[in-house]
């Protein structure tokens, strides 16, 4: 993703950036929930009607956006106000972007190919050493 940014970049195309992981809830929420991990990473990580209604559906129509980003230190989300060039290109990253809630919010959809090996090296470290948690979620 970084050579595409740098390409755009090179290019003058302005951008806006959106990573869908800065939007998680807090721990409680997401965590021990009585729902099997992988349902819990897949369907608790984000409030999906929250970021539908204050982000996807938002995106194209307004210059300002008030969104509520995660803090992993303090395990809170904070309100963050985004501002929209008047013309840019914006890009959301994240795997759970395909999830069907939001998918008719983008013109595009782009696929990068990442071997498995790569993806895990990604992982934070107590996630590489609980490999067994690295499979549940995938």
């Amino acid at each position: 993703m970084k050579k595409v940014k740098q390409h755009l970049q090179e290019k003058n195309i302005s951008i806006c950036t959106f990573h869908i992981d800065d939007y998680i809830v807090e721990r409680k929420r997401r965590y021990n929930t009585g729902y099997e991990e992988w349902y819990e990473y897949y369907h608790l990580q984000w409030d999906v009607k929250w970021l539908k209604d204050n982000l996807f559906k938002k995106l194209k129509t307004s210059k300002e956006l008030c969104l509520l980003t995660y803090d992993n230190h303090s395990d809170a989300q904070n309100l963050q106000v985004v501002k929209i060039p008047e013309t840019c290109l914006i890009i959301i990253e994240g795997v759970f972007l395909q999830r069907r809630e939001w998918r008719s919010y983008y013109d595009y959809m782009i696929y990068l190919d990442c071997p498995r090996d790569k993806r895990f090296n990604r992982e934070s470290g107590e996630t590489q050493i609980n490999i067994g948690k690295f499979r549940n979620r995938y």
